[in-house]
């Protein structure tokens, strides 16, 4: 836990529902979550070793992590670049909702909140740009490396970003795509439906990534996940 800026905590005891928590405090409506740094040991890097040491502040008031990294891997890299050691295989699922023009909701956009809330979504979708584009950039320097999974991916576009033909199979169509895509994130509680539908397009957009883009270690599955119970 922790960033080049704060240090690290090698071994935090923080319960997974205060990360959750956290990272629901979005900015300006909810939170932040305060942490007390004298509750943690911090470690620092030196010469690419993690020692004991400080961290500057007292306290630290945490929002939702999407404001600055979306998808959760600026720990991952080493300052000069690349990745830092310590994992095999890493899987980074972006289910970040697409920034689209809505016509029909300009009078809206330009009222005063309306408006601070869509430069907030426009910076964040410039940081998970520039992100996903380093991230892949270093999955194809390190071929075994990982792979990079977006949400409203389709079947057909991951195989035809490679070259390959589409499996035959079932499959949900381009609509129900773009409506996992444009899915809102709420508090609310999903109906069983909504879940089994989020899990298969999850499930299909996987797939085709990893039998595409890892193909020497994944192959195509095909809907005998849903037989077996594999979710």
């Amino acid at each position: 836990m922790g960033d080049y800026k704060t240090n690290y905590v090698l071994n935090p005891t923080t319960p997974i529902a205060e990360a959750i928590a956290a990272s629901a405090a979005v900015p300006g409506l909810i939170g932040p979550l305060a942490i007390r740094s004298e509750e943690y040991d911090w470690h620092r890097y030196e010469k690419s070793k993690l020692v004991a040491g400080a961290t500057p502040a007292k306290r630290y008031a945490l929002w939702d992590g999407g404001v600055y990294d979306n998808l959760g891997v600026e720990p991952l890299f080493k300052s000069g670049g690349g990745f830092r050691d310590g994992f095999d295989f890493l899987l980074v699922s972006d289910a970040s909702a697409p920034l689209a023009l809505d016509s029909g909701r300009l009078k809206r956009v330009l009222m005063p909140w309306r408006r601070a809330l869509r430069l907030v979504d426009v910076a964040t979708e410039q940081v998970r740009g520039l992100r996903a584009r380093a991230l892949i950039a270093e999955f194809q320097r390190q071929k075994n490396a990982g792979v990079y999974v977006r949400l409203g991916n389709t079947v057909e576009g991951v195989y035809r970003a490679v070259g390959s033909s589409v499996p035959a199979g079932e499959r949900i169509g381009e609509s129900d795509v773009a409506r996992a895509a444009e899915f809102k994130t709420t508090l609310r509680r999903l109906s069983g439906e909504e879940f089994d539908f989020l899990m298969r397009h999850g499930f299909e957009v996987t797939n085709a990534t990893l039998a595409t883009r890892q193909g020497s270690m994944f192959s195509h599955m095909g809907q005998s996940w849903q037989r077996e119970g594999c979710y």
